[in-house]
């Protein structure tokens, strides 16, 4: 009798189970019915409308457009919930991803023009330019699988019209080179360049050249071994820190601010503001930038804790975790943190555990008034008071309102979030456009004479730019991070843009696909201007320093992406460069 129950029991037990296991599935089989049926009822702006293809792919693109022009935060969630299979949601919520995307949207300000590029029937670039001469390019790639089509693959990169250029045929590698060094020589002898170019397969140098003077005044030629201000950059390296010293035990993204500096002046801040919120800018602190920064002579600025004093004592901008905004002020904090975290000066901590290890002899924070052998100087047009700050990164080509078409324009109340709701057929104007005519007419203006940065330029960088080194100290230190000598593989991924290691249980990442990494960062204030590139998939590594205002480097470093084989190929060989195993290499 007591057996038959037992019996009864674990029955029942077994029943129970299955059928909450069975309810998990049907639930999120559900939820991701009921978002892609909530998606394709959307019906305002369609593909036909918006100029795409009346396809699964088009229809998709469309509706990411619409809710990204009307800053539609549940629209892209929508999106990302019907289009991403479940594994990504999980590294990263849909939520986190609308948050970065929102950040990027609002720098835009107004969309007065949005242009399409159909690479292939499920692939689509789309150039998104704002009011504030600010433009973005988004490509999406879709893929058809399991009777559903799904988002593959979503990159996001500043916008300017040679994005739009017509594909350049594939070439020879040694015109392709000719051809880009025909550029950039055209361009340097119009004083819209100044700085080194560095293009690496497989981080085998195959262009290397130095262009224009590391000093006006003297007349002293740029080199291969000049130091450049990197700008933003450094917060790279920032990063990494924080990683080391979390696989250290002495640090965790989870940590509140104020575990490690309980003096900081915001009380709020202290007991809200976590690492990761650092980490990913969402922490609501702002920058340092502003009256009282550009009021303080720059020779007073010698250390990271000296930038606390322009942010620290102020309102946090949102509630932390809830948005996400750009700010120097974060890395500022993160560079303290790593201090006391490590009992080691920041500045120390990266070189010994950065530096140091990739064999970066030629990087450092120099202090202004430093003498420092092989230092380019930085030379701006922008007066001080109109200087663009290192949150816009790398500047930009600026177009003229009446270069673009304007059918729409979308207005944003800042203080509610309230969107203001226009027709679709007002709303942009989606077609195809060669931008060459356009671009052959735009031009620098060289007639303003040049100003050296010293007061635009801190006497020290922070945790959050400024610092200095050589394109072929970049190189090494590309080398370094891919071959896992600063990091493990798992956190060395999460660098690359993957998931946190440990923060999905089910997902152990202990050989992370190389070949998915890719970086792409810049650096830009006055005088300043500087870009780190690399793609896992085809090897490539551009590194483009410049001692001249934005857009100096980022052109360039356009212009290369250009002639280079996309992903995916993989017979461009250079003379005298064998490919000896294919991509990934194991270092």
């Amino acid at each position: 009798m007591k057996n038959k129950e037992m019996k009864r029991s674990y029955s029942c037990l077994n029943f129970i189970l299955f059928s909450l296991v069975f309810s998990a599935l049907l639930f999120n089989l559900s939820e991701k019915i009921r978002a892609e049926a909530t998606l394709l009822s959307e019906n305002s702006l369609s593909s036909e409308e918006a100029g795409f293809p009346k396809t699964p792919a088009g229809e998709r693109a469309a509706h990411f457009t619409r809710a990204f022009i009307m800053m539609d935060r549940a629209g892209l969630e929508r999106f990302f919930a019907a289009c991403l299979s479940g594994e990504k949601l999980k590294s990263i919520s849909a939520k986190e991803r609308v948050m970065k995307l929102l950040s990027l949207r609002e720098r835009l300000g107004n969309i007065v023009s949005v242009k399409i590029n159909q690479l292939s029937p499920e692939e689509f670039s789309l150039l998104f330019q704002g009011e504030k001469d600010e433009g973005c390019v988004i490509n999406l790639k879709f893929e058809s699988k399991n009777e559903g089509i799904y988002l593959v693959a979503m990159t996001v990169e500043e916008g300017e019209p040679e994005s739009f250029l017509p594909p350049v045929p594939p070439l020879p590698p040694d015109q392709a080179l000719e051809e880009i060094d025909r550029q950039i020589r055209e361009i340097s002898a119009q004083d819209r360049f100044s700085g080194v170019v560095l293009i690496a397969r497989d981080f085998k140098p195959v262009y290397f050249k130095a262009w224009g003077l590391a000093s006006r005044e003297f007349g002293v030629p740029n080199q291969l071994e000049t130091k450049f201000n990197l700008g933003s950059i450094n917060k790279l390296f920032t990063k990494i820190a924080v990683a080391q010293l979390i696989e250290k035990g002495l640090l965790s993204l989870d940590d509140c601010l104020g575990k490690f500096l309980p003096d900081y002046p915001n009380s709020e801040a202290r007991k809200k503001v976590k690492v990761r919120h650092l980490v990913e800018m969402t922490s609501g602190i702002g920058d340092f930038f502003g009256p009282d920064f550009e009021r303080t002579p720059k020779d007073f600025i010698r250390h990271n804790r000296d930038y606390l004093s322009f942010f620290a004592s102020k309102s946090l901008a949102f509630e932390p975790g809830s948005k996400q905004m750009y700010s120097n002020g974060s890395y500022v904090v993160l560079g303290e943190i790593i201090s006391r975290a490590s009992g080691i000066d920041y500045y120390e901590f990266i070189k010994r555990n950065i530096f140091d290890v990739a064999g970066m002899k030629d990087s450092a924070w120099y202090e202004a008034d430093e003498p420092v052998p092989h230092l380019a100087e930085g030379y701006t047009r922008e007066i001080s008071g109109r200087h663009k700050n290192l949150s816009k990164e790398g500047g930009g080509l600026s177009l003229k309102e009446n270069s673009l078409e304007r059918k729409g324009k979308v207005n944003r109340n800042e203080a509610s979030g309230e969107t203001k709701h226009i027709k679709s057929e007002d709303l942009i104007n989606l077609r195809l456009i060669n931008m060459e005519s356009e671009i052959k007419g735009k031009k620098e203006e060289t007639g303003a004479f040049w100003r050296k940065n010293i007061y635009t330029r801190p006497a020290r960088g922070s945790a959050a730019g400024g610092g200095y080194s050589t394109a072929g100290d970049l190189l090494k230190f590309i080398v370094a991070l891919y071959s896992f000598q600063f990091l493990s593989p798992p956190w060395t991924d999460w660098v690359f843009g993957g998931s946190e290691p440990g923060r999905n249980p089910e997902e152990k990442i202990l050989n992370p696909d190389r070949r998915r990494w890719n970086l792409a960062v810049a650096g830009g204030a006055p005088g300043i201007n500087a870009v780190l590139e690399f793609d896992g998939y085809s090897g490539w590594t551009i590194i483009v320093l410049a001692n001249l205002d934005p857009p100096a480097a980022t052109t360039i470093s356009r212009l290369i992406r250009r002639y280079l084989p996309k992903k995916g190929t993989q017979t461009f060989l250079f003379p005298g460069h064998k490919r000896e195993s294919d991509w990934p290499l194991d270092l």
